[in-house]
């Protein structure tokens, strides 16, 4: 991942999430795919609202 580093050379935010999940999926075989967010991807949009009904849970 460039050092951990975006391609404006910035830190990668949430770093401390990204290295979880580094750490869970060793051993697993995965292929992440980055997709622009919020851009009529069907899955993108689903994953976004599933975490926006789990953070609204956990907030209460």
């Amino acid at each position: 991942m460039k050092g951990w580093k975006i391609l404006a050379e910035k830190p990668v935010k949430t770093l401390d999430l990204r290295l979880e999940l580094e750490a869970l999926a060793d051993g697993r075989d995965i292929v992440w795919t980055w997709v622009h967010g919020h851009d009529g991807n069907q899955m993108n949009e689903q994953a976004d609202k599933l975490a926006e009904v789990e953070a609204e849970r956990r907030a209460v």
